[in-house]
């Protein structure tokens, strides 16, 4: 919205800016013709039929944008304001202010890290990511893309635009706007209830492979894709693994086929080990009726 607004106000009353805008389509469709997205994908009637029409294209425009070109330099191929940044336009048209506010909004497009502020908590060294709408951006949002298609509605010319439409448009953004402030509590609301409370569980849990033989081994098993691969102990081992190790190796003996007897601990974190293969974790964790029929439950 903000550079709608910007480059609404560069060209109105600027027959030559507002050509220049209209000229930059011609940039814009050489590009699809060029780049032919998607087209290797096609078969058939559909890809002649999408080849003709790139072709179609390039043929359109293609004198036209070389026209553009030559007129408006070569950075014209990069926007239609021919290198002119949206900050100088903005400080043009007495913009400059609003142009903060953009930079902040427009790092969510951008896929800055400074976006996630709403989603991503820090405690320590644990960082929580939540998935879902950003209700810290959405009040920024809401108030300065209203202000400025407000501003927008401000520069419509008196002609050619209906005046009902301009007035309704204008009471409609103005009582949004009143309504900022429940809008702002509504939102720090949802947001401090939809953060977890407390630690957030790993996506991979430790598991201990114990063998009649003694040895040992750990694991890491990932639930949601069900896949399990070796790993090493990177935190410090619990009090009581010791102490159950002798009856664990015991059990071990009577899991059929030779296969180890896997537990589930948790409070320890394991590292997938360099260049080790994930396989199914069925084979490796006991089925649910083994580990039942020891008293283990699932796992």
């Amino acid at each position: 919205m903000f550079e709608h607004l910007v480059h609404y106000k560069e060209i109105a009353g600027q027959p030559d800016r507002a050509e220049q805008y209209e000229a930059h389509q011609h940039v814009t469709a050489m590009q699809i013709a060029e780049r032919k997205i998607g087209l290797r994908l096609l078969r058939g009637t559909a890809a002649r039929r999408e080849r003709e029409r790139l072709k179609k294209l390039a043929r359109s425009s293609g004198e036209r944008r070389n026209a553009a070109v030559a007129k408006y330099g070569g950075r014209f191929r990069s926007g239609w304001t021919a290198g002119v940044s949206l900050l100088d336009l903005a400080k043009r048209h007495g913009l400059e202010p609003d142009y903060e506010a953009y930079r902040i909004l427009s790092g969510v497009m951008h896929g800055s890290s400074g976006s996630l502020m709403g989603t991503r908590r820090t405690k320590g060294d644990e960082v929580t990511h939540r998935l879902g709408p950003d209700f810290q951006l959405v009040p920024i949002a809401f108030l300065e893309g209203m202000q400025w298609w407000r501003k927008l509605l401000d520069e419509l010319p008196a002609n050619g635009v209906s005046a009902d439409f301009v007035l309704d448009a204008m009471t409609g953004a103005d009582q949004l706007l009143s309504h900022y402030a429940d809008i702002h509590a509504t939102c720090w609301r949802v947001d401090s209830r939809t953060w977890p409370e407390g630690r957030v569980p790993p996506r991979s849990a430790a598991v201990l492979a114990v063998y009649a033989s003694g040895a040992t081994k750990w694991f890491s098993h990932d639930p949601v894709t069900q896949s399990i691969c070796l790993a090493d102990l990177v935190s410090d081992e619990p009090d009581y693994l010791q102490d159950h190790l002798g009856k664990w190796r015991a059990q071990a003996a009577s899991v059929p086929g030779g296969r180890p007897l896997t537990i589930h601990v948790m409070g320890v974190e394991v590292k997938p080990r360099p260049g080790a293969a994930y396989a199914p974790a069925g084979s490796v964790l006991n089925p649910r009726d083994v580990q039942e029929r020891l008293g283990l439950g699932a796992g």
